[in-house]
């Protein structure tokens, strides 16, 4: 259980200087030196994808029931960076902001959580578990990057059933090859129209008897 708590404790810690809060929401702070967690992400090398993959690993052995289906919220979050240096950043829209103007500056990040109801709390949580920065125009698609992080945790519980839920910005051709366990649930854009092909009419006379 100590595991699951440092997990939820990491994931609420959103504020500013994280690498210091995340220490001190896993009651590590007095164990571990600052100097190690800020090396670990400054000089590290290390697999953003394997962290992840672990991480979901703790909140399925502790906050989900064992053989139960999964349900799973993805989006995506701009981050504002600042400096002429800061790699990969660019102009991108910014749903969350609070002025008329979404334009922002920095990086887009498409990220996979998983839904839980921890028994210390009256409503679900969305806990995340993998994330992928969108690159920018002639590179993978948000909904692409979507995509590949849900069929790699399918193909970590080949047993369990998987439901996405995601606003209309995510929907395309890159869903059509899904694991068969996957649903993906998402709004129509407003030039779609959903037609059941329409069923034959009986001749008089071939009707049941």
């Amino acid at each position: 259980m100590a595991e699951a708590s440092t997990v939820l404790c990491t994931v609420a810690e959103t504020g500013q200087r994280t690498v210091c809060g995340m220490l001190a929401g896993a009651g590590l702070a007095t164990s571990w030196s600052h100097d190690r967690a800020h090396r670990f992400f400054s000089a590290a090398r290390w697999s953003i994808d394997q962290i992840g993959l672990i991480v979901f690993d703790l909140v399925l052995t502790h906050l989900v029931a064992d053989g139960a289906d999964l349900h799973l919220a993805v989006d995506d979050t701009a981050h504002r960076r600042r400096g002429k240096k800061v790699h990969g950043a660019g102009w991108i829209h910014d749903g969350s902001a609070p002025a008329r103007n979404k334009l922002a500056f920095g990086h887009r990040w498409v990220v996979v959580g998983v839904i839980v109801r921890p028994a210390l709390m009256s409503r679900p949580v969305c806990l995340p578990v993998l994330c992928r920065r969108w690159q920018g125009k002639g590179t993978a698609s948000t909904v692409e990057l979507a995509a590949r992080m849900i069929k790699a945790l399918a193909a970590r519980v080949p047993d369990r059933h998987l439901h996405v839920v995601a606003d209309a910005a995510y929907h395309g051709k890159s869903l059509q090859h899904l694991p068969a366990a996957v649903t993906w649930t998402t709004r129509l854009p407003a030039t779609r129209c959903c037609i059941t092909a329409p069923q034959p009419v009986p001749a008089s006379g071939d009707g049941p008897g």
